[in-house]
């Protein structure tokens, strides 16, 4: 009877326990992606469901920090933590860890591989005065890195009309000491009745002074596709002493320099006024094809120091006009830099 009893205690329990197994294996919810678009991918994602991880394949000029998702699907309605709506863009220089969420979890990883895409085809155009060599002095008094100011040669235009209203100062001029070859650029921060007067050169114009800034015109005509900006510049950063909102947390700190291209495909010459706070909107403006930019704290030593700034494309499109600007204060259009930062430049071309 004592055996009996323990026997049917036994039976019921390994009974219970297939039981318990059987509903656990019906209480399982897998989740997995079955679909991951995003905005110019060059192929269709590749989703590993042994590894649960997607992989989506972009071009190689593609803003790996910037991919805009355009739908994804999962299995059994599950829900995705973090949440990424459609339209949302994710930063996939390093792979991005989320979870599938049903009755379990599930953690997934969303990766992004360049892919080469054959290149479009476009001419290889330079622009006049790219190695700073030539300048020229306007009723001795204003400096342009242009060799004259004809229709044929006046590409590049500088802030020193603002900064040369009580007399010469000229924040940006030519230097033929320190150079690379030839003669080289030299920007030097400086202050005009108490404003910061950063050393500025772009491609464009100057077109007046507003208030305590500038109407600047922005741009060239330019119709090619370069890969990368490259050249030398040497920094000597000063101690940012003139503020203005909304960077006065920046007083007492290094200043920054900023060398940047960007094409775009706009009808007319970018309209700038710092005085009125109107600049070019680099993440939102749609017709920014590409852009790189240069920033940096850090002295330069000595010596001067090669750059290339790999263009990031958006799209296929052919730009219309093309800008480069450089400044020793990296926000001086908001009155905030050193009045000592120098940024040399010298020896510009472009990789094709």
């Amino acid at each position: 009877m004592k055996r009996g009893f323990y026997g049917m205690v036994v039976l019921f329990a390994t009974f219970l326990v297939a039981g318990c197994n059987k509903e656990d294996n019906l209480n399982i919810v897998t989740a997995d992606f079955t679909e991951f678009i995003v905005e110019n991918q060059v192929d269709t994602a590749y989703i590993n469901l042994d590894e649960k991880s997607v992989t989506v394949f972009v071009s190689d000029s593609a803003a790996m920090r910037n991919v805009k998702v355009i739908d994804y699907k999962v299995t059994n309605n599950a829900s995705l933590n973090p949440h990424i709506a459609l339209g949302d863009t994710l930063d996939l220089t390093e792979p991005l860890v989320v979870y599938l969420q049903t009755r379990q979890e599930y953690m997934w990883i969303i990766k992004a591989e360049m892919v080469g895409v054959d290149p479009i085809e476009t001419g290889t155009v330079t622009i006049p005065n790219m190695n700073f060599d030539h300048w020229y002095l306007q009723d001795d008094k204003h400096w342009y890195p242009d060799k004259d100011l004809s229709t044929e040669n006046y590409w590049w235009d500088t802030g020193n009309k603002g900064a040369n209203l009580l007399g010469p100062k000229n924040p940006t001029s030519p230097e033929t000491s320190f150079v690379v070859s030839g003669t080289a650029a030299k920007l030097h921060s400086t202050t005009v009745m108490g404003v910061l007067a950063s050393g500025s050169i772009f491609l464009g114009r100057y077109v007046k002074t507003s208030g305590l800034g500038a109407v600047l015109s922005m741009g060239r005509d330019f119709d090619s596709r370069p890969v990368a900006l490259k050249g030398y510049y040497c920094y000597h950063p000063g101690i940012v002493d003139k503020v203005k909102s909304p960077y006065g947390n920046m007083e007492g700190k290094k200043d920054y320099c900023s060398i940047y291209i960007v094409l775009g495909d706009w009808e007319n010459r970018v309209k700038i006024d710092t005085n009125e706070k109107i600049f070019l909107d680099i993440e939102n403006d749609p017709h920014i094809i590409a852009y790189a930019e240069l920033s940096t704290n850090e002295d330069s030593g000595s010596e001067y120091l090669p750059f290339r700034l790999p263009l990031e494309y958006r799209d296929d499109r052919i730009p219309t006009q093309i800008l480069i600007v450089a400044s020793s204060c990296k926000y001086g259009d908001y009155f905030t830099g050193s009045s000592n930062s120098v940024l040399y430049l010298d020896e510009f071309s472009f990789e094709y």
